[in-house]
């Protein structure tokens, strides 16, 4: 069983980690992706008085499910309602993955390791599930019953025809081979639909090497043997065309070496183009590629007839001529037509005219309420907005008066959007906003104080109409509806009570269900030669060696389950290099060689594959997700990887570190908890930087970037890093602690090809500026600079000549130290910048002449994306930097303008209207902000920083006035971080209604325990608006008056919570416990100065594991408490910090975290370890 435990690791790997799914698995479409199932026998005459099938429980209602294709199987796998009775009937017993049929044909890919039995797929739901092998007959929508007949030679009771009634019908049979009733094509053309056709293929074209072989053949009869038409230039007919070209040319030369002059591949297209489905570029590439290769490309050729040795084809672009082309197989794939059963069905219900299932928005088959087509059979025919353009207008004109209201207009534009789908396609082709810019295009209006009528109306969407389109018929469109019904079905009981669907304008009340929409993830495009053309959303197109290993990723990681039959299609490709395609007609059935050990245990990808595919994997995350699938992969990403993030120096140690990378080049590394920040870490707590310095010196000489934060660094270890690492290029050092300016004049001396020095916020005992001098005269190499957060004077000579001779310098970040007219001489000579941190920017005395310049100075900033400084700024001086902020200035950091206020900030901002990010301090008051919210619409981070943190009583500052005003004008905010003195409820829930995809939410209310203020409520549901609307929230500070109920809410809704902060909230210990165990993805839990206790600190221990770290202060936790989650849980180091006379019962600060390191050995004697 080694084989199925090793895809169990993959499956949990790839499902704990979506990311890394989505650069593996990205896509399920390709040329061969069509749902559809080949009838083996002819069909039988209907017999009235055939058998039923009875019910398995009378109190279920039954649904019945027609097909085991990409749509059927798709339903199956995710309906998880345990009311349903489930019947599948199908007359091929297995899912094929048909996206890789093309590779089936030459042998690149095993035809076993395509398929998977879908009595697998659904033998462990909790679904009652039948499967019968069996073809549909006919559908008798008025009876619920189909008539069916079964698929086996002999039936046990000697009866071949039975009769299904149902509840609920699904029909996924997918579709026929379009042959548009050319004359021979079903008696002479193979088709690729199924995996008997390409088995069948591949039988061929073996046999026409081997005839073309026989002496009596003449050489012109040779000739037509080998030649191998493909009929249809789309993506099943490519690729089938690239698969035989590369099997002929690397393998069937070899074994056939009398013949491979003679062969001929030849591509008929009644188009202009191949592949017009796809990107242009990609088209063009495609049509170069085969033509060099020597494939024969024939487009504007229709086939008009095929008889055994001869296609005539229609050359459109010769005044259609008629001309004859012999060949020896022919592969037919020009699209797709109707079973002969639905076609019957169809006429049943009033669709004989149209060559698809018409179903409805919910897939619902138009003219019966309890029957529903997916994939390739059905088709969504999309209600027009013109056509309920009055009950629209009724619907909103709620007051009756003829006329609608921008907002009457505005209160049913979601609805509209979400039943129209090509509401939204109309307003992205033209670049609009929302609905109300298309009524602006067409009538002059101005919000809520004009009037206009149905004309109006019908004028203003007169035009959205022309963006529907029907959709393709492909593998992901028909996965994607069989997810949808299900996840309908899932819910059918609950949406019958309460609708999530849109507005019924045509009825009343609600829709059960928001309709069906299809997202397209791209598609792929192999070529041939190992190139592969990827075009994904977004105008993303990728051709060449690096998608064909993207595809092969794609491929052998897709399927409906993980087996080993998804490890045999690696295996398979890693054969490529060295024995090629299969070019025998051995039988397909024979699995002795995949239901051995030895094939199993195999990885089934060559190292250099694994390495190179790893390397387009960055997240951190997914990296460490993918190398737990198996050895080689684990060794593979050891290998590959060159950076490692510690986000705890005690999780593990230097010696792990070394041992599990050998290639690192950069390491990050954080030391102390957050609450260091606020003083609440006793001083010499640890995370000494030293033990690191020296493993990596042993291990890593080649290191070249290190970024710590809030670690203790000294002189002699900043020395060691310029000293022993030649080639070290970057640091970054954050709030840490421990060394002095003899450290920075160190690492300036040695690091010869230094590239980054980024200082923030240190402790740092600084003795003088003159470290700056201490970088040779013949350094250059700088391109970041940031000493902003020092104290010291500034060895301005020293600066001036740094910057001066580095002329690839990007961001140059001074303290506050440096003057105005020293600023403009920087400027001069670094106007290339891209982020700048200015200096003291209040009053000094410098002449109009410098004034002018730095104005100067400032305008040839073009490429300024970032802007921080302007210490003590005011109106006097402010305007100069306005030049460099109306072109690409994003981020603009205030923090520090302690002397802005809002009329200096509304000045300010007119200029950004790019603005993505800005901190500010509250001295910028509500209208600062108001201001904000009109001019910077992109807007996706704020920071609201208070000026006077101890505060004097008096409310000042910003209010909830202001957190309003900049979310309804800023509708794009991700990131909030915000201190002020008073909030309520109601403010908190407009701002997440307004702002419903903030992912870091963090608000700040300066007085502890402080009450909604308008109605003296607490402010539980500020929070638990946040967690309900907000639901990508993955960081979150609460602060105010909290009951347990604002924890409930977070357990409840936040459910991709990852970091939590508290202080000075709650009420007993339910509320930790409702985070506990209500937010799955939670991995940093900080409180404090909360009546949490044991019952809380003990209540789901086994979540500790799952999370990085856990910081309790000033709560309710003994020491007892600490000792025993210890000796429960080995792997977590539990850590109590003790204050001189603390009580020795009460464990006053808690320090929680994983480690793989064990207890560490540095903690000094006021830090307990368990």
């Amino acid at each position: 069983m080694r084989g199925f435990a090793f895809f169990d690791r993959v499956s949990k790997a790839f499902h704990d980690y979506p990311k890394a799914s989505k650069m593996l698995v990205v896509v399920a479409v390709s040329g061969g992706g069509y749902v559809a199932y080949a009838e083996a026998t002819p069909e039988p005459k209907l017999i009235s008085s055939a058998p039923v099938i009875d019910r398995v429980d009378n109190k279920k209602q039954k649904i019945v499910v027609l097909g085991t294709g990409w749509a059927g199987t798709s339903f199956l796998r995710n309906l998880k309602n345990p009311n349903y009775e489930v019947q599948i009937i199908s007359p091929r017993n297995y899912f094929a993955f048909t996206p890789l049929l093309p590779s089936v044909t030459c042998g690149t890919v095993e035809a076993r390791s395509i398929v998977e039995p879908i009595r697998n797929i659904v033998r462990k739901k909790n679904v009652d599930v039948q499967f019968t092998e069996a073809a549909c007959l006919k559908i008798d929508a008025q009876n619920n019953k189909i008539y069916c007949h079964s698929n086996l030679e002999n039936n046990l009771d000697g009866q071949e025809e039975f009769v299904v009634d149902y509840d609920y019908l699904i029909i996924a049979v997918g579709a026929n081979v379009n042959t548009f009733n050319t004359p021979g094509v079903m008696e002479n053309c193979h088709f690729l639909k199924e995996v008997e056709d390409a088995q069948k293929i591949r039988r061929t074209v073996i046999d026409c090497f081997e005839k073309a072989s026989l002496p009596t053949v003449s050489d012109e009869e040779k000739k037509r043997i080998l030649h191998f038409a493909v009929v249809g230039g789309g993506p099943t007919g490519v690729e089938f065309a690239a698969e035989l070209h590369d099997f002929v040319n690397e393998d069937l030369v070899k074994l056939y070496p009398g013949v491979k002059d003679l062969v001929r591949i030849t591509i008929l297209e009644a188009g202009d183009h191949i592949l017009n489905m796809f990107d242009k570029r990609i088209t063009s590439f495609a049509e170069e590629k085969f033509q060099r290769e020597g494939i024969d490309l024939k487009t504007g050729s229709m086939v008009v007839k095929v008889t055994n040795k001869e296609i005539f084809t229609k050359e459109m672009k010769n005044g259609g001529e008629v001309s004859a082309m012999p060949y020896g197989m022919a592969l037919w794939s020009t699209g797709i037509g109707t079973r002969p059963f639905i076609k019957d069905f169809m006429t049943q219900v009033g669709q004989g005219n149209r060559r698809a299932l018409a179903t409805d928005e919910w897939l619902r088959v138009e003219g019966c309420d309890k029957v529903y087509a997916i994939g390739d059979c059905a088709t969504i025919n999309q209600r027009k907005v013109m056509e309920d353009i009055a009950a629209i207008f009724r619907k909103a004109d709620k007051d009756n008066s003829g006329t609608l209201t921008i907002d009457e207009y505005e209160e049913v534009i979601k609805d509209i959007c979400e039943r129209y789908p090509q509401v939204e396609l109309y307003l992205k082709s033209k670049q609009m906003k929302n609905m109300v810019d298309l009524l602006k295009e067409t009538t002059d209006v101005s919000k809520g104080n004009v009037e206009f009528n149905i004309e109006d109306f019908k004028t203003a969407l007169s035009k959205v109409d022309s963006q529907m389109k029907n959709l393709p018929a492909t593998a992901q469109v028909a996965a994607q509806q069989g997810v949808y019904l299900a996840k309908c079905f899932n819910r059918m009981e609950e949406a019958e009570k309460n609708p999530e669907g849109p507005l019924r304008f045509r009825g009343e009340g609600r829709h059960r269900f928001r309709p069906f929409r299809y997202k397209h993830l791209g598609q792929f495009a192999p070529l041939g030669g190992e190139q592969t053309a990827a075009q994904l959303p977004g105008d993303w197109v990728s051709i060449g060696h690096s998608s064909q290993w993207l595809w092969y990723s794609v491929y052998a990681s897709m399927g409906v389950i993980w087996t080993p039959r998804r490890e045999a299609v690696g295996g398979t490709w890693a054969c490529l290099g060295s024995g090629g395609h299969c070019g025998s007609n051995c039988p397909f059935g024979d699995d002795a060689a995949l239901l051995s050990d030895e094939y199993r245990v195999r990885s089934g990808f060559p190292d250099e594959v694994l390495e190179r595919v790893l390397g387009m994997v960055e997240s951190g995350k997914d990296r460490s997700s993918v190398s737990l699938v198996c050895k080689d992969w684990y060794d593979a990403e050891r290998w590959s990887r060159h950076q490692v993030f510690i986000g705890n120096c005690y999780a593990a140690s230097p010696e792990i570190v070394s041992r599990r990378f050998r290639n690192i080049r950069s390491v990050t590394l954080k030391g102390k908890p957050r609450f260091a920040d606020f003083n609440l870490v006793p001083d010499h707590w640890g995370s000494d930087v030293r033990p690191w310095l020296e493993a990596f010196a042993a291990e890593y000489p080649l290191l070249e970037e290190l970024r710590l934060k809030r670690m203790t660094v000294t002189d002699e270890s900043l020395e060691m890093l310029g000293v022993c690492f030649g080639g070290f290029k970057a640091l970054s050092l954050v709030s840490c602690d421990g060394f002095s300016t003899d450290g920075l004049a160190a690492i300036a001396t040695h690091s010869k090809n230094l590239i980054e020095l980024d200082i923030q916020e240190n402790q740092i005992d600084e003795k003088s500026g003159s470290w700056l001098g201490c970088f040779p005269e013949t350094f250059t190499s700088l391109e970041i600079l940031n000493f902003a957060s020092l104290n010291s004077d500034v060895d301005f000579d020293a600066l001036e000549r740094l910057v001066k001779r580095c002329i690839s310098l990007k961001v140059l970040k001074v303290n506050k130290n440096v003057t105005l007219e020293q600023l403009q001489r920087l400027l001069t000579n670094a106007p290339q910048l891209l982020e700048l941190g200015t200096g003291s920017f209040a009053v000094q005395e410098i002449a109009a002449c410098q004034n002018s310049q730095l104005l100067r100075a400032f305008s040839n900033c073009k490429n300024l994306h970032t802007l921080s400084g302007l210490w003590e700024a005011t109106t006097l001086y402010l305007p100069v930097v306005y030049p460099a902020c109306t072109t690409n200035l994003t981020f603009l950091n205030l923090s520090y303008a302690a002397a802005l206020q809002s009329w200096d900030l509304a000045e300010l901002v007119a200029y950004c209207p790019r603005l993505r990010r800005l901190w500010v301090l509250d001295t910028v008051e509500d209208l600062g902000l108001k201001a904000v919210g009109s001019n910077c619409p992109l807007l996706e981070e704020l920071r609201v920083f208070p000026s006077d943190p101890d505060g004097d009583g008096i409310i000042r500052g910003v209010t909830e006035s202001g957190f309003v005003a900049v979310s309804h004008d800023c509708r794009k905010l991700r990131y909030i971080l915000y201190f002020c003195w008073q909030m309520t409820n109601a403010a908190v829930a407009t701002v997440a209604q307004n702002c419903p995809d903030i992912t870091h939410f963090r608000l700040c209310i300066m007085i502890p325990g402080q009450p909604d203020y308008m109605t003296n409520e607490p402010m539980d549901e500020t929070f638990g608006a946040v967690a309900k609307n907000c639901t990508k929230l993955q960081r979150l500070s609460v602060s105010g008056l909290l009951t347990d109920r604002a924890f409930e809410y977070i357990g409840k809704y936040a459910k991709n919570l990852e970091k939590l902060s508290v202080a000075f909230a709650g009420k007993s210990d339910l509320g930790m416990q409702c985070v506990l165990k209500g937010c799955p993805k939670l991995k940093k839990l900080e409180i404090r100065d909360c009546p949490f206790g044991n019952a809380a600190f003990l209540s789901d221990i086994e979540k500790y594991e799952s999370m990085r770290s856990l910081w309790m202060s000033a709560c309710n936790v003994t020491i007892n408490a600490c000792r025993l989650l210890a000796s429960q849980m080995p792997r977590l180091n539990v850590e109590v910090m003790k204050d001189e006379g603390d009580d020795d019962c009460v464990a006053d600060k808690v320090y929680v975290y994983r480690s793989v390191a064990g207890p560490r050995r540095d903690a000094p004697p006021f830090v307990l370890t368990f």
